[in-house]
């Protein structure tokens, strides 16, 4: 049940990965979606790594216990307050660095990288959360999933409103929006599943 349930998640994330790029290739242009695909490419998809890094290496441990969840947890969320700012500032950093390799074609904003690294950090934060979610019971990895679909939706749906529009800041700020809200759920939902739950069975 646990393969199936996180097969479910993890297929939201691939869609969301590639079909908000043909999306906007569909309703801003090639051109802006390639701009949009840039910046994503230097700040958001490293982020993602680091998430599954970070994931690969104390989802197991935090599965295997049974109390003090909640602790656990609390420390989390103080360890991404602590480097929150840092994360931010070094996604910029690095993605300033390498979006200039794409060439005077792609034009840079300071304003727009400087959103998109937020946008990275907020993915991040929600990844970890969604896979401490996931570590609670066989019905938290069912939210769980089920969250990452709705956020996939959300998403979509943002960028085809924002179809009539070119306006990159407009787009990101409601995507980490969006993350925003569906982080503060993924936090309710941690806490009404009960940290303290017994281990789910395979």
């Amino acid at each position: 049940i646990y393969s199936r349930l996180s097969l479910l998640g993890a297929t939201a994330s691939i869609f969301l990965y590639a079909f908000d790029k043909l999306l906007l290739a569909q309703t801003i242009g090639f051109e802006r979606a390639g701009i949009y695909s840039a910046y994503f490419a230097v700040t958001v998809a490293p982020a993602f790594v680091l998430q599954s890094a970070f994931v690969n290496v104390f989802f197991p441990w935090i599965a295997g216990i049974e109390s003090n969840r909640l602790a656990i947890f609390q420390k989390i969320n103080s360890v991404l307050r602590v480097v929150s700012i840092p994360f931010v500032l070094s996604i910029f950093v690095g993605g300033t660095t390498l979006y200039f390799l794409f060439g005077k074609q792609y034009p840079y904003s300071l304003l727009e990288m400087s959103m998109f690294s937020l946008y990275a950090f907020l993915t991040f934060v929600f990844g970890v959360k969604q896979w401490f979610l996931a570590s609670i019971s066989r019905s938290a990895i069912l939210f769980s999933s089920v969250s990452a679909w709705v956020f996939a939706t959300l998403l979509c749906a943002w960028i085809y409103l924002m179809s009539g529009t070119l306006d990159m800041k407009l787009l990101i700020l409601g995507v980490c929006f969006i993350i925003f809200l569906l982080i503060e759920f993924t936090d309710f939902l941690i806490r009404t599943e009960g940290v303290n739950n017994k281990k789910y069975e395979d």
